[in-house]
């Protein structure tokens, strides 16, 4: 049994930030690539500039005169910006990931306007199914405030699974990686992130020592459905469908574990996750809004804080 590659790695897209660093991105995108490059047909590079390089002419323009700059003026600043400060990282990263010996071929793409808005709109209207993004070393809640451009965008509709990388200042992910977890809750978003997940452990072959297959249930939701006076079966479905499908794929019974809980699902996904030392954790993705999820929280929100040295693997079911 194999799991349908077609959608799954075909296009990926990962924003740079030539001021910023990007090491952990392009340790994750080398791996991704490494692994799985006969499955991607391209990889694209892009920076969003935001104006900056308008921004640091301002200073010759007189706005109290009405002044104001041509398209021709614009793009007389633009260039120069793009050709000394853009290509040269996105050059740089291009040949690195080269250098590797991967053969999928590397766009450079620069884009001018809001990050967050135009990354979206590239992912979504270009058909990337794969987002590469460096995390920020900021809190998730000064993130929101202060600004983060993977913040931005997870917060946002994006029709791409997305790869978050560890922390900047974390231990870079390990290829092929050793260990995984999936969460697994029945839902179409949890079984797309096994199917990433078979991917993934069929790339690493034996390298892959441990796959811990997750399904918590939250002790919220289970005691309101008993306050109710309805009984309540724990169903472990997810976890079976999980693990048939891993076997099915030649992972050896022995390197699964199955994990049952109930209990507050961040906090025994990141209990294990510590506890197993993995590497990278496959989750579904549910879309909420960024004021929604600072006061009420997600899964996915609290594992992004409390696992900063983990890559994590976030999917939306298109």
């Amino acid at each position: 049994m194999n799991v349908n590659k077609d959608n799954i790695l075909k296009k990926i897209l990962m924003p740079v930030d030539i001021d910023g660093d990007n090491t952990q991105a392009v340790q994750l995108m080398k791996c991704v690539a490494l692994m799985l490059d006969q499955h991607i047909e391209k990889i694209t590079l892009l920076h969003v500039t935001g104006g900056k390089y308008l921004s640091e002419h301002m200073v010759n323009i007189d706005i109290r005169a009405g002044q104001l700059i041509s398209t021709e003026q614009f793009k007389k600043l633009r260039q120069p910006y793009i050709e000394t400060h853009v290509k040269p990282v996105l050059e740089k990263i291009s040949q690195e990931l080269k250098s590797q010996g991967i053969k999928t071929p590397v766009d450079i793409m620069v884009l001018d306007g809001e990050p967050v808005d135009q990354i979206v709109k590239t992912v979504n209207e270009s058909g990337y199914t794969s987002l590469v993004l460096q995390r920020s070393d900021k809190s998730t809640v000064a993130s929101m405030f202060v600004g983060s451009v993977a913040a931005g965008i997870l917060h946002r509709d994006v029709n791409a699974t997305i790869y978050l990388s560890a922390a900047h200042g974390t231990a870079p992910l390990s290829c092929p990686p050793t260990s995984c977890l999936v969460a697994v809750d029945g839902s179409k978003n949890s079984r797309e992130a096994l199917d990433r997940a078979c991917l993934l452990a069929q790339a690493c072959g034996e390298s892959i020592q441990k796959i811990i297959i997750a399904h918590v249930l939250d002790t919220a939701k289970f005691s309101e459905t008993l306050t109710e006076g309805s009984e309540q079966t724990i169903n472990v479905e997810p976890v079976d469908d999980a693990l048939n499908k891993l076997l099915g794929h030649g992972i050896p019974e022995n390197k699964i574990i199955r994990s049952v809980s109930l209990g507050e699902p961040a906090e025994v996904l990141s209990d294990l996750v510590k506890k197993h030392n993995v590497d990278l954790i496959f989750m579904g993705r549910r879309e909420r809004g960024a004021l929604k999820e600072l006061f009420m929280g997600s899964v996915s929100s609290r594992i992004i804080s409390r696992c900063p040295s983990q890559t994590i693997v976030l999917v939306t079911s298109n």
